[in-house]
């Protein structure tokens, strides 16, 4: 084989797994800073993905176009008019979508998907969804926080334990924002249901969505299946039940990357807000406990006291 031809091959090889200059990581936040009744949550959402942005574009080399849709820039004709000028060109071009404000629905809507409310007029998710789409780029997240009812008195679940200061790694991003093409949707709430936040974490959604990619972007094989599903965890506020809804479809650029295979766990927080996963033989395993800790039967004793029921006895907190 010709010399000339061979460097030809070694180049495009070389280019399929490393993403051009040219290609971009495109992030539309949208948060209703302004709104007297949220915007402390709200303020924390988009510092927060602001932060969230720059590092996955750091990890990636993916080129960052950050736009942010806030404070008095916010209208029905500037969301609209940021969606529809979106420009998706290269090869590898990544989408995140998100939305921090006050919502809804009607009786008639069919999909999980909420109406935004923004400064009085209604703005549908579907439509934001099918515009998106329509620019082909390589991979779509889309994620509403929305029907917020805010209270700076109350904390999510997770807020007495769980870490929010995780290391993210480079591979780990990589692999989960390079490796796939598809779509990743996801709603704060089932609909019916109110999504919570506050001016500490922002919304609960999307804290638990940052923190869940966090982790994953530590493990060698990380996953979009597992982390949306972790995501799905209900959250609950003093009594308050939220349950997040999401679409996974995604598939791998080329060959020799693993198929995305479907998680088997079901996903609770115990009381002291650490993630556990139930699987299908009723064994479970939490973030803070071993594999040998593993408990088969998790129960509550009168008064919320958590148990945990094995052969050789129950053991209870």
């Amino acid at each position: 084989m010709p010399q000339k031809t061979i460097l030809i091959l070694i180049l495009y090889l070389f280019l399929e797994k490393v993403p051009l200059a040219a290609d971009t990581l495109h992030a539309i936040i949208v948060a209703d800073t302004a709104n007297w009744n949220g915007s402390a949550s709200f303020k924390t959402d988009l510092k927060k993905m602001k932060i969230l942005t720059n590092e996955i574009a750091q990890h990636t080399k993916l080129m960052l176009n950050f736009q942010a849709v806030s404070d008095k820039t916010l209208t029905y004709n500037q969301v609209k008019l940021v969606v529809e000028e979106l420009s998706v060109k290269a090869k590898h071009d990544a989408v995140i979508f998100f939305y921090a404000g006050h919502g809804g629905r009607t009786s008639g809507k069919w999909s999980f998907w909420p109406l935004l409310d923004i400064k009085g007029e209604v703005l549908d998710m579907d439509w934001v969804k099918t515009t998106l789409e329509r620019k082909n780029p390589r991979f779509l997240i889309i994620l509403t926080d929305t029907c917020n009812h805010v209270n700076d008195a109350l904390s999510p679940v997770w807020a007495r334990s769980a870490p929010d200061n995780a290391q993210s790694s480079a591979e780990g991003y990589r692999q989960l924002f390079l490796n796939y093409q598809g779509y990743v949707f996801a709603s704060a709430a089932s609909p019916g249901e109110k999504a919570w936040g506050n001016a500490q974490y922002g919304g609960f959604f999307r804290d638990a969505f940052e923190r869940s990619l966090r982790k994953a972007s530590t493990l060698s094989n990380p996953s979009w299946n597992t982390i949306m599903k972790q995501v799905e965890a209900p959250i609950e506020i003093e009594g308050n039940k939220q349950h997040p809804k999401s679409i996974v479809k995604i598939e791998a650029v080329h060959a020799g990357i693993a198929t995305p295979t479907e998680d088997d766990c079901s996903y609770f927080y115990k009381p002291n807000g650490v993630l556990c996963c139930r699987k299908p033989n009723e064994v479970t395993t939490c973030d803070d406990t071993t594999e040998e800790e593993a408990c088969p039967h998790y129960f509550y004793k009168p008064g919320g006291v958590l148990c945990c029921r094995r052969s050789s006895g129950d053991m209870c907190q």
